[in-house]
């Protein structure tokens, strides 16, 4: 037996397809392919002397599910900032004098009304250039007026210990107490007597309860006489009778170091000295006033 021997040519395959996939999965394509011609080729022949395929086609239907890719989520997104912090708000505050108007060395209250937005804690501070304060880190205080006429103001501060403060401030005007005045009736005597009368005593309580409400109140007695005689008798005449309404006063209670006496005998006539009618009444003792 001899080889079998066969001549193999080339071949060129052509395929067009075509195919079309519904988002569900399900498919349908179809598609032809070309041979090229194989007439000198015997192992394409056929028994019936006939040649091989030049040309098919081929249909297609299916599902297929796909490629399913998991995405993972997108990340929750991140909380937001923090809120800022609110901003502290300062107090306010009030301040008032009860009373507003006093004597020099008097009292008076001062009082602070304050609030604070955010309720922070207050604290309290009083000052004063003049006078003195009790408890300048209350809210209520009282304040002790100098010895100086004029206003004097009187600050609070209040401070919420977080940067807020506050200030208010109250004049309080410190006056002199007005100039108390006097007047005492003269003590009259008779001639050539330095005796009191009964009627003197009146005019001389009325000093001694002016004595005891003002402890500042000093009085000096002055003798007086008319001008009958000399002028060495009336001196000593006078004298006498000063004397006797200091004693009368020592004896009701009244300090002798608040009393002072001198006498002008008939040098110092309040009336005339002509007729008898004024000349008794330059027989007197007067009482002159000193507030220390």
């Amino acid at each position: 037996m001899s080889p079998l021997v066969s001549a193999t040519e080339k071949v060129t395959r052509a395929t067009a397809a075509l195919t079309w996939q519904h988002p569900n999965g399900f498919f349908v394509g179809g598609g032809v392919s070309w041979n090229t011609p194989t007439e000198n080729r015997d192992d394409y022949r056929t028994d019936e002397g006939a040649f091989g395929d030049f040309a098919d086609w081929q249909v297609r239907l299916g599902y297929h599910p796909g490629v399913r890719v998991y995405v993972p989520p997108p990340p929750p997104p991140p909380p937001p900032p923090p809120a800022p912090a609110p901003q502290n708000r300062p107090p306010t505050v009030q301040a008032q004098c009860d009373p507003c108007t006093v004597e020099v060395g008097r009292s008076s209250t001062v009082t602070a009304t304050a609030q604070d937005p955010d309720g922070d804690t207050l604290t309290y501070r009083w000052t004063t250039p003049q006078g003195t304060l009790a408890n300048p880190a209350e809210r209520q205080t009282l304040f002790t007026a100098p010895m100086q006429e004029g206003a004097v103001p009187v600050t609070v501060t209040v401070d919420d210990g977080k940067g807020g403060t506050a200030m208010a401030m109250v004049n309080i005007q410190v006056t002199r107490p007005p100039v108390k005045t006097y007047t005492f009736e003269d003590v009259h005597f008779d001639f050539d007597r330095y005796t009191l009368r009964a009627e003197a005593t009146r005019v001389l309580d009325e000093a001694v309860a002016a004595l005891g409400d003002d402890p500042d109140l000093r009085i000096e007695v002055e003798g007086h006489t008319c001008n009958i005689g000399t002028a060495e008798y009336n001196l000593a005449l006078g004298d006498r009778r000063a004397n006797a309404v200091r004693e009368y006063l020592v004896s009701r209670g009244v300090s002798a170091d608040r009393l002072r006496s001198i006498s002008y005998g008939e040098e110092r006539p309040k009336y005339e000295n002509a007729r008898e009618e004024t000349r008794r009444l330059n027989r007197r003792a007067a009482l002159t006033v000193n507030v220390r």
